[in-house]
């Protein structure tokens, strides 16, 4: 059971995220990018700051700092690219962009971790990339790009952005996770952020209403707590089999959506999901299967 930890602590973590996302759409028509992706940052740097009593984390050394920092930069630069990306292109084709970050994410865990890239992860990896493009297939069937040819080349070399800057981040938690105690890694990581995006935020500020300092609240919450969780799952397994679960973001997307927004999903959505459920089952089944042989292998 432990064995399958780190994919039920993903799956959660994703939820979290997810959550965040919807809590941000809610916002978007009220304040402007910039000064949400501060606010979201600000309040989850004093969230995590919240935490260090209770984990009482050792002072991290320089490394420490410099290495989570500059993580910061690139969690901020996929954040950034993202929404710059649905300014272009439908927000159905730049998801499905974004979510070439798994691919993204397997290659570099072989390639710079030198972690093993099983059948399995590859199967799971091309189920849930099919899962995405039948969801946006059928979103797009309504939508047309109406830019110009180079507004949505613009358009893709973002979305391709934001996923090669998301899996690097990724990778990158993933050898700090094994070091690092995971709230200095959440502090130090949305310090950096914070940072940066202050003067954009405050050059773009908006009055913020007192009822939606909560929602506020909730964005920077969920952005540090879903952090810590997705930190927790990768020092517990390899990113090569972490990747695949990404794609359930999209199931809870579904769901916050019909919850939020009143969205209800429809046939592609509902085939490309069960395509999605089916590439986590994958994984979860090789976890399973890495756990029996593991407890049946006598000790030398």
């Amino acid at each position: 059971m432990a064995r399958l930890t780190p994919v039920f602590v993903m799956v959660l973590a994703l939820g979290g995220l997810s959550l965040m996302d919807a809590l941000v759409k809610m916002l978007g028509a009220s304040y402007p990018v910039w000064q949400i992706t501060f606010l979201r940052y600000a309040f989850g740097l004093t969230v995590a700051l919240l935490l260090i009593p209770l984990a009482r984390p050792a002072w991290p050394d320089a490394q420490t700092i410099r290495a989570n920092m500059l993580r910061g930069i690139l969690v901020l630069a996929a954040a950034a690219s993202f929404f710059h990306t649905v300014q272009y292109l439908p927000l159905a084709l730049a998801t499905t962009l974004f979510f070439l970050a798994p691919l993204f994410t397997v290659a570099l865990g072989g390639l710079l971790l030198g972690e093993p890239v099983t059948r399995s992860a590859l199967v799971a990896l091309g189920l849930g990339l099919a899962g995405v493009v039948v969801i946006a297939g059928g979103s797009l069937a309504t939508d047309q790009l109406d830019g110009t040819l180079t507004e949505n080349a613009i358009g893709f070399a973002l979305g391709i952005l934001t996923a090669i800057c998301y899996s690097t981040a990724i990778v990158t938690i993933r050898v700090r996770a094994q070091k690092d105690d995971k709230v200095s890694m959440a502090v130090l990581q949305s310090l950096g952020a914070v940072i940066l995006v202050t003067p954009l935020g405050l050059a773009t500020w908006e009055p913020v209403a007192t009822a939606d300092l909560g929602l506020f609240l909730a964005v920077g919450t969920c952005g540090t707590m879903g952090f810590l969780a997705i930190s927790y799952a990768l020092s517990l397994a390899p990113v090569t089999r972490i990747a695949p679960l990404e794609y359930a973001a999209f199931l809870w997307a579904s769901l916050w959506g019909f919850l939020f927004f009143g969205e209800t999903p429809r046939l592609p959505t509902i085939l490309g999901g069960a395509l999605i459920v089916i590439a986590g089952l994958i994984v979860i089944r090789q976890e399973s299967a890495v756990a029996m042989t593991e407890e049946e292998t006598p000790p030398v």
